[in-house]
C-alpha cells in the first residue's frame, strides 16, 4: 500500500483530519497509509490576517477545508469561483497549468494538491501587486 511519507522536524505541529498534533523532541517520519487523508503543516499555513490577496485568500479557503473547518461542498465553490476570477487576472502569464490542475484537484476535493498549485502563484501575485 502506499502512502503520504513527511518528515517531522522536532516539536513541528501539524493538522491530520481536523486534528492539531505536535511531535516530540525528535525528528520523525511519519507514513500516512489511509487515502485522502487531509494534512497541513503548521508551518505552512496562512492566518487568516494575510490572506489579504486574491490568490492568498483561494489558497486560505483550501486550508480551511484541508482542516475540516470547512465544508468540502462550499470550499469547493468559493475556491473555483476564486479559480476562475485568478484565470482573467492572470491570462497572459504561463499559469494556466497550475491554475488547470488546482481547478481539477479542488473538483476532486483534493484539497491539498489544489493549495500546492495556489501556493505556487503567491511569489507572481506579490510580484505583479508591489506597483499598487
Amino acid at each position: 500500500m502506499k502512502g503520504l511519507t513527511i518528515k517531522i522536524n522536532p516539536m513541528e505541529r501539524f493538522i491530520i483530519n481536523g486534528a492539531v498534533v505536535e511531535n516530540g523532541k525528535r525528528r520523525t517520519v511519519l507514513c500516512i497509509k489511509t487515502p485522502k487523508t487531509n494534512l497541513l503543516r503548521m508551518k505552512d499555513a496562512i492566518h487568516p490576517e494575510d490572506a489579504s490577496t486574491p490568490v492568498k485568500r483561494a489558497c486560505y479557503i483550501a486550508q480551511l477545508a484541508l482542516s475540516n473547518d470547512l465544508c468540502p461542498e462550499v470550499a469547493h465553490d468559493e475556491i473555483a469561483n476564486s479559480i476562475d476570477m485568478l484565470k482573467s487576472a492572470f491570462d497572459e502569464l504561463d499559469v494556466k497549468n497550475d491554475l488547470g490542475v488546482a481547478l481539477s484537484a479542488v473538483s476532486d476535493h483534493n484539497f491539498y494538491l489544489t493549495l500546492k498549485h495556489l501556493k505556487a502563484l503567491i511569489a507572481l501575485e506579490r510580484h505583479l501587486l508591489k506597483d499598487f
